[in-house]
């Protein structure tokens, strides 16, 4: 388990799709609470009640959104870096039987880490960048992975001039 703070992810990718399997999200609501737990229950566009993190989706454990910052949307929305970054550590096109030749051809780029789960800290504010970092990545960012698995975290953001205290 790999966990990662960047701009989003396409988990619509075919390198992070599980047909079938509602990918997990948590809102963390930092402004309200240190630690940024989950608000449990959320929906997805359809409606339907989405889980907060999961063991049996085939690549994303869960998909924190930073929530109470304004800008936040799920998704990569600032010009696919979290996907890149995702999809270059563990990216893998889902198998599940006869595989197309489009398939084939796009697991030849699969991630250095394939068979790897991710967890998402998904702190972009849209178009605008990176924004909705914690201060205290130690107390608020990293636990959250760490108690979901991951052993290894990825901080795939960059500054433009906002982040001054050290991590």
């Amino acid at each position: 388990v790999i966990g990662m703070a960047d701009s989003g992810l396409d988990y619509d990718s075919c390198f992070f799709l599980h047909i079938g399997e509602a990918v997990p999200l948590c809102v963390a609501d930092w402004a309200r609470n240190a630690t940024g737990p989950c608000a449990p229950n959320q929906r997805s566009a359809s409606g339907s009640v989405r889980p907060t993190w999961s063991d049996t989706h085939r690549k994303i454990k869960s998909y924190r959104l930073v929530a109470g910052v304004e800008g936040a949307q799920e998704g990569d929305q600032y010009p696919g870096h979290g996907t890149a970054v995702a999809g270059s550590m563990l990216g893998s096109v889902e198998g599940g039987g006869a595989a197309t030749e489009a398939e084939v051809e796009a697991a030849e780029y699969n991630g250095m880490a394939p068979g790897a789960k991710l967890v998402v800290d998904d702190v972009s504010l849209g178009s605008s960048g990176v924004g909705g970092l914690p201060i205290d990545l130690n107390a608020r960012l990293w636990p959250y992975s760490y108690d979901r698995g991951a052993r290894v975290y990825v901080n795939g953001f960059a500054d433009t001039g906002g982040l001054t205290s050290p991590a």
